[in-house]
């Protein structure tokens, strides 16, 4: 029986429209508040106030990625400021995100890009930053965009189109600069492989027309730190080139493995098997959507390994990793299809695989939904912070978008220069002089941002205290005041 791909496709786009809208409802009522997102929300309400934040302060160490706060600021300005708004447009970054790996896939076959969307809906992690206000849905809908658009970039307006797009995706985040030296990578490969010099001088000029918009950025960091981008090695990993962790190899092969699991298994399997397929299948090169799918992660995986087994860099935050999730999405799904064109019967496999990316998908939206990122001590010892505490006081704590959120207070914690001897050392004096001499007025420790006493050396994004920091601290009452204590936190008032 032959099947009516545009009812199918009718079928298809109505679900998708179900679930967007479905999901729009559970961004919008979820418990959820991720550190991150806090932080673009407070930053989106101060542009909507024509308050000018961290990227218009000299020497403010974190320059927030602005483009998503400013997306939130041109609603906020509409409707009024809310956490629930700003999550609701992850979640439609998330569809325009599935319906373009959609649109792509379909440019080969209907079943390419059916099965890429289930797959990257299997990816939990994808749906799961869907439902908070976070900038990686965002920066994975430009990378699947930038893999659109780069298909047709042949004349002069179209590669001033694609700088203009990668500028804004520098803007979303830092990681867009990888779609940068996609760009110029791939483009050198073209040049190389059809013997056309076309593509190359298109992607140069793409490259200018995005660094000349993002100039303001690069120059406002050069001024103040010497260096071109706030956390520019931050792209996908933990530190800079000088960095080192004491943890063990079991340590890092767990976390290794936690990274893989972050893609979702499905998924992984399914991305292997189609490189391998399409690398060995060169006639498969002719699809140039995958083409350039296969490239960005081979381009990927060879600048982490290289990275990685040097000992210059280390893993970290598996959602750093979502704008690759779009390409590995269509790399699976254009293999499930080469495997039904072998054999129509493997539809009756391959379908079940579909279901179970979505069933995977609503598991995870309903989970995020009903989960909570902070425990309700911590958000108790906020609020008293907020009440207690004077308007200007400046809290030393990791998590500054819940402190700004729950307690309108300024925070400082990495940017401080002494930050890893801070962690370290047991001179309660000189912890006290540091705090002092940075305007220091309260610590804020809880259970949750307390580590073993390890320091990644050189780097200042430990993300933690330590312990040793804690007894340092706590056995000091000439220095330190215990102002407030519950089960799970303390709040130390420097004298």
């Amino acid at each position: 029986m032959k099947i009516d791909t545009k009812l199918l496709e009718k079928v298809f786009l109505l679900f998708l429209a179900v679930l967007f809208f479905y999901y729009l409802f559970l961004a919008s009522n979820t418990a959820f508040l991720g550190e991150d997102e806090s932080a673009y929300y407070y930053e989106g309400q101060l542009f909507s106030q024509s308050q000018y934040p961290a990227f218009f302060v000299p020497k403010s160490p974190n320059v927030l990625p602005m483009f998503v706060p400013l997306f939130y600021a041109s609603l906020f300005s509409v409707f009024g400021s809310s956490l629930a708004l700003a999550k609701m447009i992850s979640t439609l970054f998330g569809f325009l995100t599935i319906i373009l790996v959609y649109l792509i896939g379909k440019k080969i076959n209907f079943y390419v890009g059916i099965f890429a969307s289930g797959i990257l809906l299997s990816m939990v992690l994808f749906t799961h930053y869907m439902l908070i206000a976070y900038v990686d849905v965002p920066i994975a809908f430009f990378s699947i965009l930038f893999t659109y658009v780069a298909l047709k970039m042949d004349s002069v307006k179209k590669a001033i189109f694609t700088g203009v797009l990668l500028a804004l995706s520098f803007y979303a985040k830092e990681s867009g600069f990888f779609m940068l030296i996609v760009l110029i990578a791939y483009a050198v490969f073209l040049c190389i492989r059809e013997k056309n010099i076309k593509y190359l001088k298109l992607s140069l000029l793409a490259a200018i027309v995005s660094l000349i918009i993002f100039s303001p950025n690069l120059i406002r960091n050069i001024y103040y730190y010497n260096y071109p981008y706030s956390l520019l090695f931050d792209i996908f990993f933990s530190n800079p080139s000088s960095s080192s962790i004491s943890a063990s190899f079991l340590q890092q092969l767990s976390t290794i493995f936690d990274f893989a699991g972050a893609f979702g298994w499905l998924a992984l399997i399914l991305v292997i098997l189609g490189s391998i397929y399409i690398i060995l299948n060169p006639e498969r090169f002719k699809q140039i959507s995958i083409l350039i799918s296969v490239f960005i992660l081979l381009l990927f995986a060879l600048v982490y390994s290289l990275g990685y087994f040097s000992g210059k860099i280390i893993l970290s935050d598996p959602r750093y990793l979502l704008i690759l999730f779009p390409q590995i999405a269509l790399v699976g799904g254009y293999f499930m299809w080469a495997l039904k064109e072998k054999n129509k019967y493997f539809l009756l496999i391959l379908i079940p695989i579909f279901l179970f990316g979505v069933y995977s998908s609503v598991l995870t939206a309903n989970s995020t939904a009903s989960s909570t990122r902070f425990p309700s001590n911590y958000i108790d010892a906020l609020k008293w912070i907020g009440t207690k505490t004077p308007k200007d006081s400046i809290i030393f704590t990791a998590y500054g978008g819940s402190v700004r959120y729950f307690a309108d207070r300024g925070i400082i914690w990495s940017s401080i220069k002494e930050f890893p001897q801070l962690m370290t050392t047991q001179n309660s004096t000189y912890i006290y002089d540091v705090l002092k001499k940075n305007n220091v007025s309260y610590i804020l420790i809880w259970n949750g941002i307390i580590s073993q006493d390890y320091m990644i050396s050189g780097s200042n994004i430990a993300g933690v205290f330590t312990y040793n920091f804690l007894n340092t601290v706590a056995g000091d009452t000439k220095h330190f005041n215990t102002t407030y204590q519950n089960a799970d936190d303390i709040i130390f008032k420097l004298l």
